[in-house]
């Protein structure tokens, strides 16, 4: 389908930086970290809460890691590093926190950070919860495109598996196993005519994220509406946010971006919960009609045990 106006502004300003900044920001550096080249911000509305947040990205030093800043007014904040045992809740989103703060929908922005390959960045969040911007983790990669990415002298550390391990819930499941690289693969099933059964694989990189994966939206029915809304979720879902599936079709104008975008959008949800392992993943993910709950006991499971994975 032929991308909007502001699409295409987007990539002609990224083919801009292009031009004007080092090669090294755009191809993957395997043998050195990286951290963002500028501070970066952007303001927007949270699906869930419906709260307007702004949300700034700094440049961090080598091994720091990707670290969210929850900020207050006065200047203070409360530190809530990306991994797994900052996980509050994974019911429709991952949720970080630390303390009494916590930041919610961190899925999209943490697999943007996986795709480009960036490994240590500040996220200064004034609220609670990231924006949802259009539903997808475009806006993200964009804003990180912007921001560029430099070399630090320090050497780039990667979580390598060594056993395959499976998590699993009633019919759900998902698993890792080795793989030299960082590839997926989703299964997923709901009884809807315009979703059914869907099936999609790839090997992560980040021109592929970009192609494939950055726009695919999250998604919702308007049957699960008030239920959501209920316990407090989707607050500022709308339309121009989320894919809606009415009873027989898409609601939302122009439809789906590909047939298949659903399963595209539960990769870029699973890209973005195994980064909180804390580096870049070797390894293969495969799912079947999970979510960020069992993403979150994956990975869990697979740093519980020292056998299940070494440093690469």
């Amino acid at each position: 389908l032929p991308m909007d106006d502001s699409w295409a502004l987007k990539h002609r300003q990224t083919a801009l930086l292009q031009a004007f900044l080092p090669m090294d920001d755009y191809w993957p550096i395997r043998n050195r970290q990286t951290t963002l080249r500028y501070p970066v911000w952007c303001c927007g509305v949270a699906v869930h809460s419906g709260v307007a947040s702004r949300v700034e990205l700094h440049p961090a030093e080598a091994d720091s890691g990707i670290v969210f800043h929850s900020m207050q007014q006065n200047g203070e904040y409360t530190a809530i590093p990306a991994n797994i045992d900052s996980v509050k809740y994974g019911d429709c989103r991952t949720v970080l926190a630390a303390g009494n703060s916590e930041i919610g929908t961190t899925e999209h922005l943490l697999a943007a950070i996986s795709a480009l390959g960036i490994d240590n960045c500040i996220i200064k969040v004034w609220g609670s919860e990231l924006p949802i911007f259009d539903g997808s983790a475009s806006d993200w990669l964009f804003l990180l495109r912007c921001a560029g990415k430099v070399q630090l002298n320090q050497a780039k550390c990667y979580i390598q598996v060594l056993r395959t391990i499976t998590v699993e819930n009633k019919q759900a499941w998902c698993q890792l196993e080795p793989d030299p690289v960082f590839s997926l693969s989703y299964q997923l099933d709901y009884p809807h005519p315009k979703i059914g059964k869907q099936e999609f694989a790839c090997e992560l990189t980040s021109e592929f994220f970009e192609q494939n994966l950055a726009r695919a939206r999250t998604f919702g029915f308007i049957k699960d509406l008030d239920m959501l809304k209920q316990r407090k979720l989707a607050i500022g879902a709308g339309l121009e946010n989320t894919v809606v599936f009415g009873s027989e079709r898409v609601v939302n104008h122009g439809g789906l971006i590909w047939q298949d975008e659903p399963v595209r959008h539960k990769i870029v949800d699973a890209i973005g919960d195994l980064r909180l392992v804390g580096a870049t993943l070797r390894g293969r993910f495969t799912g079947f009609k999970s979510g960020h709950a069992l993403n979150h006991r994956l990975v869990k499971k697979l740093l519980s045990d020292s056998r299940n994975w070494c440093w690469g």
